[in-house]
């Protein structure tokens, strides 16, 4: 299964609670409530800890997020976040269009209270329900992750909040700074809150193929026909020659990038290869899908080189989501194809993966090693 990730800058400002209440996973209007209501949280907490991850039923309701203006709901983000889970194992998931929408000015420790009375009038088919906010502003990028957990009458189970000052915070969201990351940090938080172990989850569950649904992932006679492209190139690779065409980094097209990559590419992969300084331009919306934001991307390069055709019998073409100025990264993507255009390799890499939270890439050389490093891996 390819893990998707989608890459759209987020977010808006938000009140602060609390943080201790919230590591002993107490309702923040936990101070006002009785002793009786914080001990039937706690057997409720208590009894979602025995669940296991693969079986407990679950509905993610729509995802609301304060980094666009006007403030959205979005079923989209859910559904990142769903396909975190099942990732993770869970694979009795569910999300649902029905938005439940607080009042902007709603403390955060008065929702439990208002998402239980959403749910008397949109009584859930699961046993549990999850609810989060992602927040932050357009120009400071995503600043607090928060969510709660409720039982199907909509009792309180656990609440959690991660701002920028967190380590989990930190460590996931800064480098992935979108909706994805975001949704990373909450799936990560809940199984740590549950002390459940994560296992690998379905490969074709229902965020998986409604994910590769939308985000136009080749067909099987397509991917059948990279395969046999793939092992080609494996058994030609002294031989062959790969035109390393302009990095894509947002609007802008990297010839230093290019250059880099063509050095690296030549040394770790043992082939020819030439720089190209063309650019290919192509344009698309962005999407919380990250998957759809590659193979938008391959196949304008497939368009490209249909028009354009190499003069190597191999090219290739990488994507970064990363500040020219440095800072955390989203994203490397790259595409290799055939002189005409057919696809032979397309990866892609994000804070979910082993190979990029390794690396740690900071910047676009860093980027530019990743890319390679993962060539390298693709054509062994």
């Amino acid at each position: 299964m390819v893990k998707e990730k989608s890459t759209i800058c987020l977010f808006a400002t938000v009140l602060t609670l609390g943080a201790g209440l919230l590591i002993l996973g107490i309702w923040p209007l936990a101070v006002q409530a009785s002793p009786e209501q914080n001990a039937a949280q706690a057997q409720r907490l208590a009894k979602m800890k025995k669940c296991d991850p693969n079986n407990v039923s679950l509905t993610i309701l729509p995802v609301q997020i304060w980094f666009k203006h006007p403030m959205i709901t979005s079923r989209k983000v859910a559904d990142v976040l769903g396909g975190v889970a099942e990732s993770y194992g869970m694979n009795n998931l569910d999300a649902l269009d029905t938005e439940f929408v607080p009042p902007a000015d709603t403390a955060w420790e008065q929702v439990p209270a208002l998402l239980a009375e959403f749910l008397k009038k949109n009584p859930p088919k699961s046993d549990y329900v999850l609810y989060a906010q992602y927040l932050g502003s357009p120009n400071s990028g995503p600043t607090e992750v928060r969510f709660v957990v409720t039982d199907a009458a909509g009792n309180l189970v656990l609440s959690d909040r991660q701002t920028d000052k967190d380590e989990d915070f930190k460590r996931i969201v800064s480098g992935d700074p979108d909706a994805m990351g975001c949704s990373v940090l909450a799936a990560e938080r809940l199984f740590s809150r549950l002390g459940w172990q994560k296992v690998e989850g379905e490969p074709h569950g229902k965020f998986a193929r409604k994910w590769a649904q939308e985000s136009g992932t080749p067909n099987d006679e397509e991917q059948t026909a990279m395969r046999k492209l793939a092992a080609k190139l494996k058994a030609d690779i002294k031989t062959a020659q790969i035109a390393i065409y302009s990095t894509c980094i947002g609007e802008q097209r990297n010839t230093e990038s290019a250059a880099r990559l063509a050095s690296l590419v030549a040394q770790q992969v043992g082939c020819k290869t030439a720089k190209m300084d063309k650019s290919v331009s192509f344009q698309r919306q962005q999407n919380p899908n990250e998957q759809k934001l590659l193979w938008d991307m391959a196949r304008a390069f497939r368009d490209y080189l249909r028009a354009n055709p190499a003069d190597s019998n191999y090219a290739m073409l990488a994507e970064y989501f990363v500040n020219p100025a440095g800072g955390p990264v989203g994203a490397v993507h790259f595409v290799v194809c055939d002189k005409s255009g057919d696809w032979v390799l397309v990866d892609f890499q994000n804070s979910t993966h082993e190979d990029f939270q390794r690396i740690a890439p900071k910047s676009i050389e860093d980027c530019d090693r990743l890319a390679v490093e993962r060539l390298v891996k693709r054509l062994k």
